[in-house]
């Protein structure tokens, strides 16, 4: 019992910033706890729990004993804990930018992650607002998830439900051709993060094409007893999925081809450029600006040349360039009409 109030002490109030000494944790037993100990118990509970693994760490410092030897004296103990502070602070910010995470979750996770360190750490995180949600539909990311993963362990398919919002921002499930709600079959390989939202990568038969999934909006999930489509039947995926390249080709997470592609971009966005393409990209200069060759999802690159289109040019390839110039025609010309 007592050394389990010792470690909760040290968990409370240590870390390697924050260390405490016997008589430190004496007082804190005694003024939180009402227990009282002797420095003798103290230093045998603690190196009990230093033995059994706890993840004790102290100061040992020599010191002279009367019969002319010397004896390590133990002080400035701490608990070494499994996250740094500015690890724990990155999880947080994480946690603070998804856009699917529920206020209510948010608070939770982020309450779960400022737990793994000592008051004074939670001390500074006081101060953080959970943003609102986006939407309502993150709810029940948490059971989809631990579905998923489940499957994908066991190389098992899913059967679920997909939602969207509607004009108004009510959530409906997407319909089939007799008005109830969809069911999709999907082959899922992994999930993955990209522009603050979580997707499922996998294969709906009897298509060969990767599709893309929001987590958020999975509803109604089940694992089926029914293996996955091998991935190397997958188009695209035949070597398997690597996912840092998949994610370079699939900046806006599109289903679909990925083309190569040509452009030039002003300098002013090397960075973007660099944080969209991925290490993968090929960037060379060429009259003032950037000549960048990727490999990219062809109706992704669509919509981030109209993001980027004041400061980039797709040059190739010929259709998409074709599209973009339409685009803008049809844009120029509804603006016209509005004038």
């Amino acid at each position: 019992m007592h050394e389990a109030l010792i470690l909760e002490v040290l968990r409370k109030y240590s870390d390697e910033n924050h260390r405490l000494s016997q008589g430190d944790i004496i007082a804190r037993l005694r003024s939180e706890h009402g227990v009282t100990m002797e420095r003798k118990a103290v230093k045998r509970n603690l190196a009990n729990l230093q033995e059994a693994g706890f993840g004790l760490e102290c100061d040992e410092t020599a010191r002279k004993t009367q019969d002319g030897g010397t004896q390590a004296l133990c002080t400035g103990w701490y608990l070494n804990r499994a996250f740094s502070d500015a690890e724990l602070r990155l999880l947080i910010d994480s946690v603070l930018s998804s856009g699917h995470v529920a206020p209510a979750q948010s608070r939770e996770l982020i309450g779960k992650l400022a737990a793994q360190s000592s008051v004074y750490f939670r001390a500074h995180v006081k101060h953080i607002q959970t943003p609102p949600a986006r939407n309502d539909l993150g709810k029940q990311l948490f059971y989809t998830i631990e579905v998923l993963d489940e499957a994908v362990s066991q190389g098992k398919k899913v059967r679920f439900c997909y939602a969207a919002l509607d004009i108004r921002r009510q959530v409906y499930l997407r319909p089939d051709e007799q008005g109830r709600p969809k069911q999709y079959d999907v082959s899922p390989y992994q999930m993955a993060a990209s522009n603050g939202r979580y997707y499922l990568i996998g294969n709906m038969e009897p298509h060969d094409n990767v599709v893309h999934f929001r987590l958020d909006r999975i509803r109604e999930i089940a694992l089926l007893d029914e293996p996955v489509k091998p991935i190397k039947e997958v188009r695209g995926l035949e070597h398997g999925l690597h996912l840092p390249q998949h994610m370079a080709e699939h900046i806006y997470m599109f289903s679909g081809e990925s083309v190569p592609v040509k452009l030039l971009a002003g300098r002013e966005i090397l960075d973007d450029v660099f944080d969209w393409f991925g290490p993968e990209a090929r960037v060379t200069e060429r009259d003032g600006a950037l000549l960048v060759r990727a490999r990219v999802n062809e109706n992704a690159m669509f919509c981030w040349a109209l993001q980027y289109g004041p400061h980039a040019e797709v040059l190739e390839p010929k259709g998409l360039r074709e599209r973009l110039a339409k685009a803008a025609r049809e844009m120029a010309e509804k603006y016209k009409k509005e004038e």
